[in-house]
């Protein structure tokens, strides 16, 4: 089995990878009372997840950068420069020419292609992440122990687009745990940790249902 013949399996090894570090942070926030590295251990988490996404991306475009030398008209396309008039409407145009890129066709594909959802999820997520710190400055009722953590490795895990369903989903979530709180525990308040799980993991669950909502885990092209 070859490099590239590899890489049809990458993207479904990712997302599954993403499924096990949402499955650990779940066991580190429902164990951090007893446990005092819970939230240390969803950090952790959180930042592998980031990790694995980027060396799947690497890992993606040297495969695709493989599979297109294979063929003499694909082969032609990883020394050909952009089109010059991409620049008038892509991001990432004005950065293959700052660097003068013999593959800048190449270059753009792959960011395209691999890069940009990843990048535009990790910043999603991060944004996320800034409002939860933001909104426990002024209403830490909502916020227990982790949950901070909780909420970057859950909007990492869905990634781009699917933090776009994963967001109203939150809020359906803290509505259900709030009925289920009230009713069973007579608890009055609920916090973000468990809508924000839920949330994650039923965004997933759809994605396997509609696999074009992994945005960022792209099968390649020949």
């Amino acid at each position: 089995m070859t490099f590239y013949s590899l890489a049809h399996y990458v993207p479904v090894v990712a997302a599954g990878v993403d499924g096990v570090l949402l499955f650990t942070g779940m066991i580190a926030y429902a164990m951090r009372v007893r446990w005092r590295r819970a939230g240390g251990a969803v950090w952790i988490a959180a930042f592998l997840a980031m990790l694995a996404q980027m060396l799947y991306a690497a890992y993606m475009t040297c495969a695709q950068y493989m599979v297109w030398g294979t063929s003499p008209i694909t082969k032609a396309l990883l020394a050909q420069p952009l089109d010059v008039h991409v620049g008038e409407t892509s991001a990432v145009a004005w950065i293959v020419r700052l660097f003068h890129l013999r593959s800048g066709y190449f270059v753009y594909y792959v960011y395209g292609r691999f890069w940009f959802d990843i990048v535009l999820g990790i910043g999603s997520a991060v944004i996320f992440w800034g409002i939860l710190v933001l909104l426990k400055k002024y209403r830490s009722r909502f916020f227990d122990e982790t949950e901070l953590q909780v909420g970057l490795l859950s909007a990492v895990v869905v990634g781009w687009p699917l933090i776009v369903v994963f967001v109203p989903l939150v809020f359906a979530m803290v509505v259900l745990v709030s009925l289920v709180r009230m009713i069973f525990f007579k608890e009055k308040y609920t916090t973000l940790g468990w809508p924000m799980l839920l949330a994650a993991a039923i965004a997933l669950m759809c994605a396997y249902a509609y696999p074009q909502l992994l945005g960022h885990f792209a099968f390649l092209t020949v």
